[in-house]
């Protein structure tokens, strides 16, 4: 069968593109997560050392959760 060298590329390609940007997308997660405690209690969360920062964070959230994912959606089934 002459297209299965070219199916296990094109699987390769897939599971690079997809695993290696969520991998990348999650390093800020690691840089800025804390835990801090508050009234006896602890809270885990990201702690940026500027607000722009949590603007831009917080597009790149809407943007590979929701716009990138609809578009590929859109594309496959139009």
């Amino acid at each position: 069968n002459s297209q299965r060298p070219r199916k296990l590329l094109a699987e390769k390609v897939v599971y690079v593109g997809v695993w290696i940007p969520a991998l990348l997308l999650t390093i800020p997660d690691f840089i800025f997560a804390n835990v801090r405690e508050a009234d006896g209690r602890y809270i885990c969360d990201r702690f940026y050392p500027n607000d722009s920062w949590l603007v831009v964070f917080q597009f790149q959230h809407i943007m590979v959760g929701l716009i990138l994912p609809g578009i590929v959606i859109l594309s496959c089934y139009c």
